[in-house]
């Protein structure tokens, strides 16, 4: 007997013990011969390790031997931008599950994934500030002008007119989808994707729009949107694709956690963590040098790149979002959720605002992507006893988002 890691596993292997998810449920009994299918559900259950019968004692030594070294590796990596924390608390159980996924990504030799972990370089001395401008910019100047950040495409509005007609049906919505390729497409991909498991693909547009449903649609199509608005950034400025992975995962963490406390309208969350850095986007185009001198500091002091952007240019990427937002007549509670993220306290509702928070440092502390932030924060514990969500939840909450972060991405082309 001996510990296999899932990425070793192959068909045939018989157990030697009992399988549990990392929440606890058996999914497979001890003597179960394995299949492909079933070590694809483990790896989609986010199961590392299996007992299997048939090794030797050598095999057995070694795959320990193995099982320790990626395991110290992974402690090391993760500690690099971790905050020092208390056993027991939720920064410490976030802490162990960011180890656990990534011992999985070395033993699965996944280098986009480790890059992700690991791209979080010190300066080894203060970054200069020569050459930054001595005026600090003004906030009231930052939407509009030359760069063109400050429309979205007019397919969102046209298909939110015609959803808010009285006399709109799947035929009408389907007419105006249709007149845009880039969303045609990708809402195709979302209705034949594995979250909704049908047997035969769909390959009309109105019938995706009646599976997928009118609120799906409306989100999809901001997202989608959103994403085109910013399609033009130089990647000297910023990784866009990593940008947009960050904040893919911030929206389905921010969903997981609203559904957990019940909260009707979940598809909210998931757009305002989609759109809760678009200021920053926006400060990284318009300010490059402040930026990327923000970021040096932000690295040498392991500073939230958020303060760092307060002190070099009088505001952060919040209260730029709240302008371009506003600007694109985004609603209540997308619009306060997403300005409002670093400081739930203070927007008009604190409570769903700190999900959006604790997905947010969640998100980073994943390291799905990168919109800047390298180093994580301290752990606000009075902020995470707003957010309702207890420790002992995080496990399944981190399990349910990385399927669905994975199939969103694929969604969006970005994987």
């Amino acid at each position: 007997m001996g510990l296999v890691s899932t990425s070793r596993l192959s068909e045939g292997m018989i157990l030697a013990d009992d399988l549990s998810t990392p929440a606890g449920r058996k999914i497979l009994g001890r003597g179960t011969s394995l299949s492909e299918k079933h070590i694809s559900m483990m790896k989609v259950w986010g199961i590392a390790f299996a007992d299997v019968e048939g090794l030797d004692q050598e095999e057995l030594l070694s795959n320990e031997r193995s099982l320790m070294e990626t395991m110290d590796r992974s402690d090391s990596i993760v500690r690099s931008f971790f905050p020092s924390h208390q056993d027991g608390g939720p920064c410490s159980e976030i802490f162990h599950l960011c180890r656990e996924r990534c011992a999985r990504l070395i033993e699965e030799e996944d280098s986009d994934g480790l890059s992700d972990m690991t791209d979080h370089r010190r300066p080894e001395e203060l970054p200069s500030r020569e050459g930054l401008p001595v005026d600090k910019p003004r906030l009231s100047e930052i939407i509009g002008g030359d760069v063109p950040l400050g429309s979205l495409p007019d397919i969102y509005f046209k298909i939110r007119e015609v959803i808010q007609s009285p006399v709109s049906s799947a035929t009408s919505i389907a007419r105006v989808v249709g007149t845009d390729p880039n969303l045609s497409l990708r809402l195709l991909r979302l209705v034949n994707s594995a979250f909704y498991g049908f047997p035969t693909p769909i390959r009309s547009i109105s019938r995706a729009v009646a599976i997928v449903g009118i609120k799906e649609l409306s989100s999809l199509a901001l997202a989608v949107s959103t994403m085109s608005a910013f399609d033009h950034i130089p990647s000297s400025y910023v990784d866009m694709r990593s940008f947009w992975k960050h904040s893919v995962t911030c929206g389905v963490l921010a969903r997981v956690l609203a559904s957990r406390r019940k909260i009707r309208r979940d598809d909210h969350f998931f757009l305002a963590g989609l759109l809760h850095d678009v200021g920053r986007a926006i400060l990284y185009v318009r300010f490059p040098s402040h930026m990327s001198h923000g970021l040096g500091v932000s690295r040498f002091f392991r500073l939230p790149l958020a303060e760092v952007e307060r002190r070099l240019v009088g505001f952060d990427h919040g209260q730029v979002t709240f302008r371009l937002l506003e600007s694109w007549r985004i609603p209540e509670p997308i619009l306060g959720m997403a300005s409002w993220h670093h400081e739930p306290l203070s927007s008009e509702n604190p409570e769903e605002t700190s999900l959006l928070w604790i997905a947010d440092w969640m998100a980073n502390a994943m390291k799905i992507g990168s919109s800047g932030t390298f180093y994580l924060p301290t752990l606000d514990e009075e902020l995470w006893e707003l957010t309702g969500i207890h420790k002992e939840e995080l496990r399944s909450v981190f399990d349910q988002a990385e399927r669905q972060i994975e199939e969103i991405l694929r969604i969006f082309f970005i994987a």
